[in-house]
């Protein structure tokens, strides 16, 4: 993905629902419970053209309401072949 896709993604999607979510683990006094699972491609993309979204995730830890699953670094069929 570019920057113009990502930031598009970031500004429709991902941070109107980690907004969202984290009212929701606030109003609901830490009893509703969320979990993640982001690549580590993703992560990386995140951390340099929408920075802002890794401050929510990290916001959305520091509740004590969100889980992080292990998931693979790269979702391409591609790191399957030489």
């Amino acid at each position: 993905m570019d920057e113009t896709t990502i930031n598009d993604v970031v500004e429709r999607s991902y941070a109107p629902a980690l907004t969202a979510l984290l009212e929701m683990i606030e109003q609901s006094d830490k009893k509703f419970k969320v979990a993640f699972s982001i690549s580590g491609v993703a992560i990386e993309q995140l951390e340099v053209y929408a920075p802002s979204i890794i401050d929510l995730l990290q916001d959305l830890n520091n509740t004590g309401c969100v889980e992080f699953l292990a998931e693979p670094y790269s979702h391409g069929l591609s790191s399957l072949i030489h």
